[in-house]
């Protein structure tokens, strides 16, 4: 495969409706802000993408107007997963969440992360014991971070005697990162 640079627009036309879209950053430091920038353009101008999942480990984006924020449009997000969300009240992602106008889930920094390796590793899911009769338990909350969100993203397995959260793997269209620079 040929190695291909492309532009913030074409990175955009390269996520469909419906897609999962991983997003990697922290605060505004490394924030893929570019791409970002370039989703919503494209979702203001056409309508697409639409519908998406976007997860993301840590809080992207720590200004309005920037970051996860540039996605936060009623129809371009269906759910959002995050270890982390702004807590300031104008910020565009807080107001989607508090008014359940997308779907939102809460889970730990480090779930995220290694649910995000098991997944593009191809393996079936993560088992995990962190989370268990904590508010991501699907016993408990699941994870739901407002009455948008009503399914739980795990499951409770028992495996050699122990209790365990299972979630399955997920099915990743885009990976979103910063890469100001490569080798």
């Amino acid at each position: 495969m040929t190695p291909k640079i492309c532009t913030p627009a074409e990175a955009a036309r390269l996520i469909p409706d419906g897609g999962t879209v991983a997003v990697c950053g922290c605060l505004s430091l490394l924030e893929p802000d570019a791409v970002l920038r370039g989703i919503e353009a494209r979702f203001l101008a056409e309508g697409h993408p639409r519908d998406l999942t976007v997860v993301h480990p840590v809080m992207v984006g720590g200004r309005k107007g920037s970051g996860i924020n540039r996605l936060a449009h009623d129809g371009l997000m269906r759910r959002v997963i995050g270890g982390s969300f702004s807590i300031f009240p104008d910020y565009e992602i807080t107001g989607m969440i508090t008014q359940g106008r997308v779907e939102a889930y809460n889970l730990p920094i480090g779930t995220i992360l290694h649910w995000l390796r098991e997944s593009g590793a191809g393996r079936p899911g993560l088992l995990t014991g962190v989370g268990l009769h904590t508010y991501v338990d699907p016993r408990v909350e699941g994870g739901r971070a407002n009455g948008a969100a009503r399914g739980a993203l795990a499951e409770v397995v028992t495996l050699a005697g122990r209790e365990w959260l299972f979630y399955p793997s997920l099915r990743v269209d885009a990976a979103i990162i910063r890469g100001t620079s490569a080798d």
